[in-house]
């Protein structure tokens, strides 16, 4: 939120199973993806790279259903913020986060246990963990995962800190 992607502001993108992300995270989702299928974990992308204009559409939206379930328009904006994000200030705008998809509760699934345990070993966290709502200014989701490097992920891990925290 501190720095704001402009419209024009796309990564290099590239595709893994189907999800465009920033060509630097490849190897190392691919590597993640690898070691939890050998372990018998299935992680099953659901989202990655979301250009601008898409990020616009799906903040308004939110904003609309929003004031559509009763709230003013300022109150729907700062909910709509915290749910999905403002164009530009979204983080899956970088191509660095992925979402994974689970059928109930995520944080409930052999998957997010895997990730959870190993995440880090691959340079991922979780990008917006229960404990840093108040940092990050979003509702925690567990199912994101954000490419941030071994070094970062394994000393975010440690000090258990979000990404604006560290």
């Amino acid at each position: 939120k501190n720095h704001p992607a402009e419209a024009d502001d796309v990564p290099q993108l590239s595709y893994f199973e189907g999800i465009p992300v920033d060509e630097k995270i490849l190897p190392a989702l691919r590597a993640l993806c690898d070691a939890a299928s050998a372990d018998g974990v299935a992680l099953t992308l659901d989202e990655g790279y979301v250009s601008y204009e898409a990020q616009e559409s799906a903040f308004n939206a939110a904003v609309s259903e929003l004031e559509q379930s009763g709230m003013t328009h300022i109150m729907a904006m700062t909910t709509a913020e915290k749910q999905v994000g403002r164009p530009g200030m979204c983080d899956f705008q970088t191509g660095l986060c992925v979402r994974f998809v689970s059928d109930g509760d995520f944080t409930k699934t052999a998957a997010y246990e895997w990730l959870n345990n190993n995440a880090m070993r691959y340079g991922f966290v979780f990008r917006y963990p229960a404990n840093g709502e108040v940092s990050t200014g979003m509702q925690a989701d567990l199912s994101v995962i954000r490419y941030v490097g071994s070094d970062n992920a394994r000393q975010m891990r440690r000090l258990d800190m979000s990404l604006e925290d560290y």
